[in-house]
């Protein structure tokens, strides 16, 4: 019988999270967060950044990702808020939320119904989701080549060695 189960788990182990899988992750969510939300200390308020043109579905999934981070911080005893609670934390009518956030939960599925008028963030959408928040909203710097590294605006190709002097010489 034990070595059945051992088979067994060494099967299935590549399937199972560790506390570090679980650690690295909500870094890497943490990172990804950042520029988008913060979270007060004391009153586990989820504050959305105002740098960012953000959709009210991105409000939205931001919301919920906050009220998520806030209870793994300790900071909130629940991830799952209603649509009054998300309508005042956003500021905006729940009548302007209500479809964004069908969307979300119907279609998109990064957010779940947890019960009737409760919502919570599914966790295993949370990084993808954010990744492309992120990537809509942050310019990514481009590699720097060896013509995007010349003082001249118009790279290498173009400048004082290209022009002709009154005197005809280049």
């Amino acid at each position: 019988m034990d070595d059945e189960y051992e088979k067994k788990k060494e099967i299935l182990k590549d399937l199972i999270l560790r506390e570090e899988d679980i650690l690295a992750l909500l870094q890497r969510i943490s990172r990804l967060a950042k520029p988008f939300l913060k979270i007060e200390e004391k009153t586990g308020r989820i504050v959305i950044s105002s740098d960012f043109p953000l959709t009210n579905s991105e409000r939205i999934f931001l919301f919920f990702l906050g009220k998520y981070l806030a209870y793994h911080s300790g900071i909130t005893k629940e991830t799952t808020a209603g649509m009054a609670d998300l309508s005042e934390g956003l500021g905006i009518v729940a009548t302007t939320l209500s479809a964004p956030l069908g969307r979300l939960v119907n279609r998109e599925h990064v957010i779940q119904r947890t019960q009737k008028d409760t919502y919570q963030v599914d966790p295993l959408r949370i990084e993808a989701t954010l990744k492309a928040i992120s990537q809509r909203h942050i310019p990514r710097e481009e590699p720097r080549t060896a013509e995007s590294n010349s003082p001249n605006p118009f790279g290498n190709g173009f400048g004082a060695s290209n022009i002709k002097t009154e005197t005809g010489n280049e």
